[in-house]
């Protein structure tokens, strides 16, 4: 018997994943994994040798720009002698200050080159006979038009061909040792290619048998699990799978669980979301109403405050700052009424969406500001703005919004700009901003920005009710979007609209 439930457990079929799992990795992974030291061997090789080809390239740049500096040193020499022209001198200084560094750093770059180092020192005697040198002195003691001195033209002559033989010379050194190096570096590469496609083939051929030991054991049963997840994912009733006692076996019984689980959460999900939903839409229809009735004893309190103040001969002064302050509390509850009502219509109101030239409705909007702000002098800038999808005059009153508070809070600023741009797309999201230079906000508080009756500002500071951005968090929200604001006191704020692709709005 015992031997019998051995057997049973050492096939295949019965076997762990996790043992089949290490089997069917072990066979491809073992001609790889020695593939990969060799490759990193071989790979190592050929960096240093890419390394070496680099840095002969590099002795051969500096090689060729010290040659150019020597020939515009000899240039500027011989062109002031001949022409006494500043700007020749102006070039032989400039060439020769910029052989000093050069010369250093070529040194520097072949201290592990005698030879290369021995031929540098050939040019010091050559250097220092300082022969361009006594050509612009003789310049400068002689009169334009003199005779010009051979015998130091020879010498500088001399001194710079010698200089430039040897310049030749190192050059000629690192073109064979670039030969020789590059050399080293392909053979390097196509070891380390051999090596590679070696190792490849033999994984291939392991990986292909691992793929088909493993294919008639697990993953036929495995991708049962995944379809039934899949219809789990739509909400789709599971297919009965065939039962089993490995790894497997118990993903699918749990996979069963999760779908009973799955299926009695949704449910009470979908009971809490009707309610939310019916809550909402009670507590928006109390709102319009509470707003609507509000009205006509608002009207009534302003109407009759007004008429004592005009019947106010026997009011002393008091009491007459008494009545106006009742009447601009009244003007400004109703204010308030309004905004309120606006903002429960927002929620309301059909949306009617369709394509929206944003550019023309943004330079409509800032038009009604600047008509609405004639003693201002905002420097306005839109950049150009792609077309959306959405309600255009839910859109339109968003900006309103967004283009009034800039100007609003640009007020107490000597040079007031607002600027309107887009950013890149974000997850299909397109991206506007508008930017003003104003009084800006504490961030702390960046999270109340968009609330219902929240402030930043005093009342007395900048006039307002504290519905505006609301409106804009609501207009947004509906069109399947997000508001944020970026700000710091005194420095500016920045208020960023997400507008997805058409269809996610409603």
């Amino acid at each position: 018997m015992r031997a019998r439930d051995l057997r049973d457990r050492l096939r295949w079929a019965n076997v762990s994943l996790r043992y089949k799992g290490l089997i069917v990795v072990g066979i491809p992974m073992l001609p790889l994994v020695v593939t990969a030291f060799l490759w990193y061997s071989n790979q190592r090789r050929a960096d240093a040798a890419d390394g070496l080809v680099a840095h002969t390239l590099k002795v051969k740049a500096e090689l060729s720009h010290t040659l150019t500096l020597l020939v515009d040193a000899e240039l500027g020499a011989r062109g002031y002698l001949l022409t006494r022209d500043p700007e020749m001198v102006r070039a032989f200084h400039a060439a020769t200050a910029a052989l000093v560094p050069t010369l250093r750093q070529l040194v520097q770059d072949v201290r592990d080159d005698p030879s290369q180092i021995a031929r540098l020192r050939k040019m010091g005697p050559l250097a220092r006979n300082r022969p361009l040198s006594s050509i612009i002195a003789h310049a400068d003691k002689m009169p334009a038009g003199s005779p010009p001195p051979l015998d130091l033209l020879e010498r500088s002559r001399t001194s710079m061909k010698g200089l430039r033989d040897v310049l030749q010379e190192m050059q000629e050194a690192e073109d064979a040792l670039l030969v020789t190096r590059s050399d080293e570096a392909r053979a390097a590469r196509r070891q380390g290619t051999r090596v590679t496609i070696g190792g490849l083939v033999v994984g291939l051929a392991g990986g292909v048998f691992a793929m088909l030991l493993f294919t008639r054991s697990v993953a036929r049963r495995v991708g049962d699990v995944a379809s039934n997840a899949k219809r789990l994912a739509r909400g789709e009733a599971l297919l009965p799978m065939e039962a089993s006692r490995d790894e497997v076996g118990g993903l699918a019984d749990a996979l069963d669980r999760a779908g009973a689980l799955l299926a009695e959460r949704d449910a009470e999900l979908r009971r809490r979301v009707e309610q939310t939903a019916a809550a909402n839409r009670e507590l928006e229809s109390f709102s319009y109403s509470v707003s609507h009735d509000l009205r006509a004893p608002l009207r009534h309190i302003d109407g009759f405050a007004s008429l004592l103040e005009r019947r106010a001969d026997g009011l002393d002064e008091q009491g007459r700052k008494h009545l106006r302050t009742i009447r601009e509390a009244a003007t400004r509850m109703g204010q308030l009424v309004d905004d309120l009502l606006s903002f429960s219509r927002m929620g309301r109101a059909e949306m009617a969406c369709a394509d929206v030239d944003l550019h023309t409705l943004v330079s409509d909007v800032v038009e009604e500001v600047r008509r609405d702000e004639p003693t201002r002098a905002i420097e306005w800038t839109i950049d150009p703005l792609p077309p959306v999808y959405g309600d255009r005059a839910m859109l339109r009153v968003a900006f309103r919004n967004l283009l009034a508070n800039a100007a609003k809070y640009t007020g107490p600023v000597a040079h007031p700009t607002v600027t309107v741009g887009t950013l890149p797309r974000v997850n299909g999201a397109q991206i506007v901003y508008v930017r003003d230079n104003g009084v800006g906000f504490d961030m702390t508080y960046a999270h109340k920005l968009f609330g219902v009756f929240q402030r930043l500002h005093a009342a007395d500071e900048f006039e307002g009710t504290g519905i505006g951005l609301a409106n804009v968090h609501r207009i947004v929200q509906r069109h399947g979007g997000r508001t944020w604001a970026e700000g710091a006191v005194n420095q500016g704020a920045t208020f960023f609209i997400a507008l997805p692709d058409q269809g996610e709005a409603g």
